[in-house]
């Protein structure tokens, strides 16, 4: 479910290359390798944010997936087809082993360590976990079975940041989670993670990929 393809930019509009998985991907992300420009991220083709960036869903500029190949925007940009090298990374999900996905916040409330957030099912335990809003504002959260080996997990990276670990105070809107046996649930209705009504998108990977084993 991940491969990692390059390719030479045309700078004459799309262009297309391999992907080498066996199924239209659901994740993107692409960086130009000898300019300076962003780290481009696609959701499902047409969700496009920045990943070293906080801004919501940037849009108009979709990608096009087939089985076999990415076909980038029409539009001529330095971030994904200019007259340079390019790198792409690209994922789908793997019952019981990754899960690319997206989930809307219940905004649940209670006292700290009472909430009943979201739930989100991926099939498996997840070990690691990716996940931001798209449709404001946010960072991307990084959350691991190892800085946090039982729950509650609420130990994270903004992979957009250069920032160390981090926690949020008890507040009652802080990030907080279970890893579950078949998925993980939040805490709080922060609005990183769970706010009422507001959509996000995340990619998990299995602690025990059981499917395989």
């Amino acid at each position: 479910g991940f491969s990692i393809s390059t390719y030479t930019g045309n700078s004459t509009g799309s262009a297309a290359f391999g992907h080498g998985l066996n199924k239209a991907p659901e994740l993107v992300i692409i960086k130009p390798r000898n300019v300076a420009d962003n780290w481009v991220v696609w959701y499902k083709n047409s969700v496009r944010m920045l990943l070293h960036d906080t801004r919501a869903d940037i849009g108009n500029q979709p990608i096009s997936t087939s089985s076999t190949l990415i076909t980038t925007p029409s539009s001529v940009d330095n971030a994904w087809n200019g007259s340079y090298n390019y790198i792409a990374y690209c994922w789908h999900s793997v019952d019981g082993y990754s899960k690319v996905g997206s989930y809307t916040g219940n905004g649940a409330e209670g006292s700290a360590g009472q909430f009943d957030g979201t739930f989100v099912y991926t099939g498996f335990k997840p070990a690691y976990l990716l996940v931001r809003s798209h449709t404001t504002v946010s960072d991307w959260y990084v959350f691991d079975a190892k800085r946090n080996a039982f729950n509650l997990v609420d130990t994270f990276l903004k992979a957009n940041t250069t920032a160390a670990d981090d926690t949020e105070a008890t507040s009652g809107y802080e990030i907080q989670l279970d890893f579950l046996s078949n998925g993980f649930k939040w805490k709080g209705p922060a609005g990183s993670s769970n706010y009422n009504g507001r959509d996000y998108i995340y990619i998990a990977f299995a602690e025990t990929p059981f499917k395989y084993s």
